[in-house]
């Protein structure tokens, strides 16, 4: 799977902090053994593993899935429309009872009627993509708050596609101070916003004091320890650190 952000390097690196929970767990339960264990990761199992159900979908069926964008194939409609405005909204009216009063929002309860193409899971997934381009074009008569007015009453989930500017200012990513500042050493000590800490532990939750370590910053504190000041002295002598 490719994508536009390096999704793979953190699932791998998730997975492999998972792998060492675990080696440590087995460790300090009873009965376990004091010998350490290899934690092998690769970056595509990492992401093989949220892969779903592409392998059965193909060895069972002989379907083979291709590129999609955002769309879910299958269930529909689920997806990301544009609106009047240039933004982006992203709707899930899959489900049938759902689905009855998207339609009716939209002006076209004849989608959801009994027996009509559109009133099955099966056959909007059929439908899929005429069902999407129908929906593209009542959005994009409509701004993205007026979208999002229209679904919320109707009981149908729907949010703005974030861009980094709406999470900046926005309160909710605040509140849960997922939105934080710390000093970048790169930058003399600028403060630069980032993300905040996940998963948030009740009784020691985690912090960031600082950005990024600069190259080497840190190898009197780490290489030091391991092979000594002379040996240290000598790696930086050849380059080698």
């Amino acid at each position: 799977m490719r994508v536009g952000i390096s999704i793979g390097d953190a699932l791998a690196a998730t997975h492999g902090f998972i792998g060492g929970a675990l080696a440590l767990y087995h460790r300090d339960r009873p009965g376990g053994s004091n010998r350490g264990q290899m934690v092998d990761i690769a970056i595509y199992e990492a992401m093989w593993a949220y892969m779903e159900a592409i392998l059965p979908e193909y060895d069972k069926l002989g379907q083979i899935r291709q590129p999609t964008g955002p769309a879910l194939p299958g269930i529909a409609p689920s997806n990301v429309y544009p609106s009047a405005d240039g933004q982006w909204v992203v709707i899930g009216a899959n489900q049938d009872n759902v689905f009855r009063r998207f339609a009716a929002a939209l002006g076209h309860p004849d989608w959801a009627a009994d027996g009509a193409p559109l009133s099955t899971h099966h056959g909007r997934g059929q439908h899929q993509v005429d069902l999407d381009d129908a929906i593209a074009t009542w959005t994009r008569e409509r701004n993205v708050d007026q979208i999002l007015a229209i679904m919320d009453a109707a009981g149908v989930p729907a949010g703005r596609i974030y861009t980094a500017a709406h999470i900046a200012v926005d309160p909710q990513y605040a509140s849960r101070e997922m939105v934080i500042s710390a000093p970048d050493p790169g930058l003399e000590g600028e403060r630069v916003r980032m993300q905040g800490v996940v998963p948030k532990l009740s009784d020691t939750p985690g912090a960031v004091f600082r950005g990024g370590p600069l190259l080497g910053e840190h190898n009197q504190q780490i290489w030091g320890r391991m092979v000594g000041a002379d040996a240290l002295a000598g790696l930086a002598r050849n380059g080698i650190i």
